[in-house]
């Protein structure tokens, strides 16, 4: 039975937990050779691991130090055959079996940093065995340092478990996924510290007298992002930069600003965004599409379409700017003069998109070729009827 204090110090602390190594598992296979639990002395001082011991609560272990000379050969510099801990130091509790080959599959698959001191258990497992849903306890010979990991989540294959902050006491919210693409960062400072991933939540353009153009960042990390910039062009042209420095961890921010000049017609409109700590850039552009239509105005866009399911240009947009609750009439019809697609008939309704997926009124795919859409709506009391071509294409290649 275990007796600890109940207020456990922040000084020597399990600081991440590889539970779930790459590939399979078994005897001799990745998942039996490679588990790690990370060390941190967040200390001044220097202490001696010496018979500390390391439990999964099914299991209780003895660190010694690493003497295998055999991992040596691929990491030259580690520290072995000790197990003094400097201060804000790194140490490595790896699985004995590490250096061995077993089924060939992610043989010593981790890098670690220069000097970085590796320890080990008595025996071939940490514990009985990590399991993704293990709690861990550490704790010094005299029981006056404890260490917890009391929040075990499942992970992807190859990630391990992170603490947030070194300072911070176990809880749920300082425990979380690896950040790093790489899965782990066994010996180096927790990705929680130095991933950064600042993104464009989403980009919004709308026309009141003016044109509005508005952009949420977010910033889901646990460090800020340091000096960044917001770039916004309209068909490639820049025409505005906004600059900052340190968006908060966990946090969205909004700018908005006006715009007077905006061709008629179909406008791209993007923003971009750079931050020098950005490690996935990714998500950092959104791109948007504005119509902006003069009174009466009929536009087609894009003129060539292709409905293949890419998310490209799949529908044709017929874009209107008419008096609210006009009478409104749009069919499709072949080069025979044939009408093939109702889109509308009714009154019309500002706002809301009239698209043609390239089918006709059974739901069937029309073949290839150009098509008329003919427009006819009421103003005043005058008639209009308008016509406009368009290209259904084929699939892309």
């Amino acid at each position: 039975m275990f007796f600890f204090p109940l207020i456990l110090i922040q000084e020597i602390l399990i600081n991440e937990v590889m539970a779930n190594p790459k590939g399979k598992t078994g005897g001799g296979a990745p998942e039996d050779r490679n588990e790690f639990v990370e060390i941190y002395n967040n200390t001044s001082d220097t202490f001696n691991l010496l018979s500390w011991r390391i439990s999964d609560f099914d299991a209780r272990d003895t660190i010694i130090p690493w003497r295998d000379s055999l991992i040596l050969i691929k990491y030259p510099t580690l520290k072995i055959n000790t197990t003094l801990l400097p201060p804000k130091t790194y140490a490595l509790i790896l699985d004995l079996e590490y250096t061995q080959t077993g089924n060939g599959e992610y043989v010593m698959p981790y890098r670690f940093p220069e000097g970085l001191i590796v320890l080990t258990v008595g025996n071939t497992t940490i514990g009985d065995g990590l399991e993704m849903n293990d709690s861990l306890i550490l704790y010094s010979p005299d029981s006056s340092i404890v260490s917890t990991f009391s929040f075990p989540r499942a992970t992807k294959d190859g990630f391990s478990i992170e603490r947030v902050k070194p300072e911070a006491p176990d809880s749920t919210e300082n425990w979380v996924e690896c950040l790093d693409t790489a899965g782990s960062t066994p010996g180096f400072v927790n990705s929680t510290l130095t991933y950064c991933d600042p993104k464009i939540h989403s980009l919004s353009v709308t026309k009141q007298e003016k044109i509005e153009i508005g952009v949420k960042l977010e910033n889901p990390s646990y460090t800020d992002c340091g000096r960044w910039r917001l770039v916004f062009k309209i068909d490639g042209k820049e025409i505005k930069r906004i600059e900052g420095e340190g968006l908060r961890p966990k946090s969205e921010t909004t700018f908005a600003f006006t715009w007077e000049s905006l061709a008629f017609g179909r406008r791209e409109i993007t923003a971009r965004l750079f931050a020098e700590r950005d490690c996935d850039t990714t998500n950092n552009l959104l791109i948007t599409y504005f119509i902006n239509l003069l009174p009466d105005a009929i536009l087609l866009t894009p003129e060539v379409f292709s409905p293949d399911g890419d998310g490209r240009d799949d529908y044709l947009e017929i874009a209107l700017s008419l008096e609210e609750g006009s009478d409104l009439a749009i069919d499709i019809f072949d080069l025979k003069g044939k009408k093939v697609k109702t889109i509308h008939k009714g009154k019309y309704e500002k706002g809301k998109r009239l698209l043609w997926s390239g089918e006709d009124d059974n739901g069937q795919r029309l073949s290839r070729g150009i098509y008329i859409v003919a427009v006819e709506y009421k103003k005043g009391r005058e008639r209009k009827l308008v016509k406009r071509s368009c290209l259904l294409a084929g699939k892309r290649r």
